[in-house]
């Protein structure tokens, strides 16, 4: 004979259960103890938070009975998922402060399940019928799952479940993929490797378009904010930009590239030729922009009054009253950043050192 059960959660969300135990296929006690677990958790207690709290408790804390198994805590991350958003938000809480990894892989592997639309995991004997989540809820699992992605390094257990379900999974299931593109954008990509490489590009004579190729696969270097970067991006039928750079903030930065030998200052110490082109170059694509707002927003979403960056010549070439006027420059422009290229590799060793710390 088959036991069926049905239950209302917080008196306010109905969760079909089916065949929640097979007393053929399970020893007695442990049939017992999930049944007895089911009946205490969907009773009609009508107070929500009450509930809540004892969800919190049962995946968050270690459990003195000698039944504890995963079967418990899976049933508790259900009734948390059949509460909407609360529900939800606390399996977040739950991953970050569950007492061992068991528990976190629970809470994640939930949240996981929930962000897909299917039912969450239940590893006893038995079956329980979900409902069917709505795209807002799944929209909320899939942020708050990608943000416990990015923050398990600072949770031990919590890393370790992610990695645990990485791996069981596999990239069939897409959490292993989701799993690096959440850490990948979250992380600050730069190697002692990619700046070697750069200082020994900087002191060769090379052209123009390899330093351009080399910064724009590597924009970490230019901006460690760079979230996406758009190539020798044209702006209508005037002006072409050497790339446009999306920072994670959502601002654009316009950058146009000369080279490490091209001189900032002529013998004279006024501004060179070349300069002065560039600079004009990066003025007008910022004001192209500021009169077609509308039309550039079609090629960059949310672009708005962009920021300009040259990068050109070598600090080290210039002489003290030549970097006297470069800052001077630098300090009356609010919208154009110049920076040489031993300049951005100081700032990339200084970063890095940051990072390794």
């Amino acid at each position: 004979m088959r036991r069926r059960y049905r239950g209302v959660v917080g008196g306010c969300h109905h969760l079909s259960v089916v065949e929640l135990f097979d007393p053929d296929e399970a020893e007695g006690d442990y049939a017992d103890y999930l049944q007895g677990l089911w009946e205490y958790y969907t009773r009609d207690v009508g107070d929500v938070d009450e509930i809540l709290r004892e969800l919190r408790i049962r995946l968050t804390q270690v459990d003195n009975t000698p039944l504890q198994d995963v079967g418990g805590p899976q049933i508790a991350a259900i009734l948390a998922i059949a509460h909407g958003a609360e529900g939800l938000n606390l399996l977040a809480y739950a991953a970050r402060t569950a007492w061992n990894t068991m528990l976190c892989r629970v809470a994640v592997d939930a949240l996981w399940s929930a962000a897909c639309g299917k039912p969450a995991a239940f590893d006893a004997p038995g079956r329980i019928d979900q409902e069917t989540l709505s795209d807002e809820l799944r929209s909320l699992a899939s942020d708050l799952l990608d943000d416990l992605i990015v923050e398990s390094p600072q949770y031990p257990d919590l890393f370790w479940a992610c990695l645990s379900l990485a791996h069981d999974v596999g990239d069939k299931d897409g959490f292993a993929a989701r799993f690096m593109r959440a850490s990948a954008d979250a992380t600050i990509r730069l190697t002692r490797t990619v700046l070697n490489q750069f200082a020994e590009l900087i002191d060769g004579e090379r052209p123009e378009a390899e330093y351009q190729e080399f910064l724009q696969t590597n924009p970490v270097i230019l901006d460690p904010l760079a979230a996406e970067v758009f190539p020798t991006a044209p702006l209508g039928l005037e002006f072409r930009t050497d790339f446009v750079i999306r920072r994670h903030d959502g601002r654009y930065v316009v950058v146009e590239i000369e080279r490490p030998q091209d001189a900032l200052l002529t013998v004279g110490h006024d501004f060179a030729g070349r300069m002065t082109h560039a600079v004009g170059q990066v003025m007008d694509f910022q004001q192209w922009v500021a009169d077609n707002v509308a039309y550039a927003q079609t090629r960059f979403p949310g672009i708005a009054e962009p920021a300009g960056l040259l990068v050109m010549g070598m600090r080290t070439a210039l002489d003290a009253r030549g970097a006297r006027k470069i800052a001077r420059w630098q300090t009356n422009s609010r919208h154009i950043e110049l920076v040489t290229y031993d300049e951005l590799l100081a700032r990339g060793r200084a970063l890095l050192k940051s990072l390794r710390r």
